[in-house]
């Protein structure tokens, strides 16, 4: 901090005295700041950039103490306390939390997250450089508001009833009026990484956990703003997907079947909800097909998008009582993705981690002196301990416990070979699924030499047996990588609904081979062939990790790991030591890529499917006067049958078990 203000703020009570601070503003009425954490429910939690502070002096008329705090200046501290209002209490971090007390600080920011959750309304003062987003804002929520008023027109597409002045404006239709409000949000949405509130790693905890928002800017004329805006912008985006499927066009005779055009607009409507969550994250409103448990989130992305053909279309808003704890997952899943919508920056590395494990209330030894490597090691250590499975998807350090990838991988990811863009169903660290074409980005972005970092368990290997590795195909040798990756790939696309997943990876390859060659020669696709039993009969399928062009593909062999039990790629050490250098994929056109996950038995939790000869022969004849009625071609592309749809299998083969041997090493 530099120098102290020369002008002294005084303060009618402080924390010496009263356990607070209380603040005349000029029109008579005071504003009061709690110290140390609230207990009474009803209070403000300020959110603001603190920008560059000094000591701003405080002095008691009650006992006559001063207190330094660090406020950028004495207007910015009162143009927040004119904006919360006159008669509010507010929490005030730069107050609330005693700066010269470590315990108090330390204390505090353990429940961060708990404190703006609790928060009535959060209020969010922006920086006077700042002024568009607070416009644009203002033009989305009234927008938003009008959507909510008619929210019954939305719902039963009706004329528009309401009694108005012949005089006044003609009011817009409901699809003009979801039009407007769509484009705002784009114009939102694409301009926010540029605003410096959306930077700042504190501040996006304090926006994600309001359960409202008033906002103001700096400057603003007669301290004025915006009230309550989350609620009602994302009550309004519930509205329009509701009505979008509800009035879905029905496809003209021979362009289609009605279930596609539900199904395409499905996805479009999960896609919309699913980045207005990312924008204006609101513990309370969930996407209908959010579920808590692990195992279950990760059985639903086997699921085909038939199964329930309006969920992940509208917001579910909770009765319960707001307080109530909510569930680790739920909130992690909430946090990360608030996270991911801008490049955030923090004083201290550490605090890129803590800003938003301290918003889940994650218990863990923060250290502001940490790298992110080590912080993030300790945060995904807690959550395992709170049994919440992580699955790592690279080797990029040693112990093979931490991913330093997780960021990258801790949000819903857009399916690349779906033509609606939608999202996949859950978050890749959760669920062990990931985009084809963005886990390979990622793949050859990783590190040759892994990372190291204290470790918190021992990680153990086990062999399985029947499994072949095959010869190593280097990824700047293109047609040699797509040849090979081709043979790996399952499912098949149509070119409408599912893009061709190898045509992508071919854009991806010529790309990198532009920006960035050298990369193209460190990396390496291995392919492997693993054998398993279903029920007694012998199966084989592919699979495929991405290793370091140096390494010895002939000292290779397949395990699986201890932490999650997903396969890996690992090479021997010394010892009874082996290292892990990839995490074993399986790849679907339209499912997108898996880690396989086994369990110490030896059985897959991914359903294979199989042909079924005779079905297949049913379905596809062309005689059908003795045999099956004429279906519907979509319906069999839904269903997956080979020649009328989008993959190449029909029986399904479930609990197939591989053959683990009795090999074991520690991974170094």
């Amino acid at each position: 901090m530099s120098l102290v203000d020369a002008s002294l703020i005084n303060v009618e009570t402080c924390r010496l005295c009263s356990y607070q601070y209380e603040f005349q503003l000029p029109n008579g009425k005071a504003v009061i700041v709690l110290c140390g954490r609230p207990q009474k429910p009803v209070y403000k939690a300020v959110s603001y950039l603190w920008e560059n502070t000094k000591a701003l002096t405080l002095a008691c008329r009650k006992c006559s103490a001063t207190k330094t705090i660090p406020m950028r200046d004495a207007d910015k501290l009162w143009n927040i306390l004119n904006f919360v209002r006159g008669g509010s209490k507010i929490w005030l971090d730069a107050l609330s939390i005693d700066q010269d007390d470590p315990k108090d600080l330390a204390a505090q920011l353990a429940v961060m997250g708990n404190i703006y959750r609790d928060a009535k309304v959060v209020s969010v003062m922006l920086p006077v450089e700042d002024k568009e987003a607070y416009e644009q804002l203002k033009q989305l929520a009234i927008t938003a508001d009008e959507i909510v008023k008619r929210k019954e027109e939305f719902g039963i597409v009706a004329p528009w009833t309401r009694k108005w002045d012949p005089g006044s404006r003609v009011p817009p239709s409901v699809s003009e009026l979801a039009s407007k409000y769509y484009e705002l949000f784009r114009q939102w949405e694409s301009d926010t990484s540029k605003w410096n509130y959306w930077s700042r790693a504190w501040t996006f905890q304090e926006w994600t956990m309001a359960a409202e928002i008033d906002i103001a800017w700096e400057g603003i004329p007669n301290h004025g703003g915006l009230q309550n805006i989350k609620n009602v912008i994302v009550s309004a985006a519930s509205i329009l997907g509701q009505w979008r499927m509800q009035n879905f066009k029905i496809p003209c005779p021979g362009s289609g079947s009605v279930l596609m055009a539900q199904i395409a607009v499905r996805a479009e409507v999960s896609k919309s909800l699913n980045l207005f969550r990312m924008h204006f994250p609101f513990q309370n409103f969930l996407i209908a097909d959010e579920v808590e448990d692990g195992a279950e989130l990760r059985r639903r992305t086997t699921l085909s998008p038939m199964h329930s053909i309006s969920s992940g279309t509208s917001v579910e808003i909770f009765k319960d009582d707001p307080r109530k704890e909510p569930n680790l997952r739920r909130l992690l899943g909430l946090a990360l993705t608030a996270m991911s919508i801008s490049k955030r920056q923090a004083r201290y590395e550490a605090d890129l981690v803590h800003c938003w494990a301290s918003m889940c209330n994650i218990k863990y030894e923060y250290d502001k002196d940490d790298t992110v490597a080590m912080a993030l090691q300790k945060v995904v250590t807690a959550l395992r301990k709170a049994g919440i499975q992580i699955f790592n998807f690279h080797a990029n350090c040693w112990g093979g416990e931490t991913d330093l990838a997780f960021m990258e991988y801790a949000v819903a990811m857009k399916h690349g070979q779906w033509a609606s863009g939608a999202y996949m169903f859950g978050a890749p660290v959760f669920v062990g699924r990931v985009d084809t074409l963005t886990h390979i980005r990622h793949c050859l972005e990783q590190m040759e030499q892994p990372a190291v970092l204290l470790l918190s368990c021992d990680v153990t290997l086990q062999r399985v047996e029947k499994a072949i590795v095959n010869s190593s195909v280097i990824f700047e040798d293109t047609t040699g990588l797509l040849s090979a990756f081709s043979c790996l790939v399952s499912g098949a696309a149509d070119g409408q609904e599912v893009m061709d997943v190898m045509e992508g990876l071919e854009k991806l390859l010529n790309e990198t081979t532009v920006a960035s060659p050298a990369q193209l020669g460190k990396h390496s696709l291995i392919p492997v062939s693993i054998s398993c039993q279903d029920s007694g009969v012998n199966l084989d399928f592919e699979a495929w990790g991405v290793c370091p062009s140096h390494s010895d593909a002939t000292k290779l062999f397949v395990a699986r790991e201890s932490l999650n039990g997903t396969l890996v790629l690992a090479t021997p050490l010394d010892g009874d030591k082996a290292q892990i250098l990839a995490y074993l994929n399986m790849t679907h056109q339209r499912h997108g890529t898996y880690l396989i996950k086994i369990d110490e038995n030896g059985i897959a939790d991914i359903v294979f499917q199989k042909p079924d000869p005779f079905l297949l022969e049913a379905l596809t004849s062309t005689d059908f006067s003795a045999g099956p009625k004429p279906v519907d071609p979509d319906l069999m592309a839904m269903l997956r049958v080979p020649g009328l749809g989008l993959m190449d299998a029909l029986d399904e083969a479930s609990d197939v078990q591989l053959q683990l041997g009795n090999m074991r090493w520690r991974v170094a």
